[in-house]
């Protein structure tokens, strides 16, 4: 038997809560997992205007974190 909680979500065999909502239910709603990582951090369901600037900002961090960035910025420099 699974069970784990901490402050911020709990899991058990049939579900996985965090910051009070059941990320089963939201991917079946159709949010991503931006839209996860933002309620991770904000605590509350993204609206369309903040998740598309969470959405380029995740991107961003992606982006930086395997080097892309850089390689853009050389790029543009030469």
């Amino acid at each position: 038997m699974i069970k784990r909680k901490t402050a911020i979500g709990y899991k058990t065999e049939e579900k996985t809560v965090m910051r009070g909502y059941e990320l089963s239910e939201l991917a079946e709603e159709g949010y991503s997992f931006y839209d996860a990582m933002f309620i991770l951090y904000q605590g509350r369901i993204p609206t369309s205007i903040t998740t598309l600037d969470w959405h380029k900002s995740c991107i961003s961090l992606v982006k930086i974190k395997t080097g892309e960035r850089l390689d853009e910025r050389a790029g543009q420099d030469h």
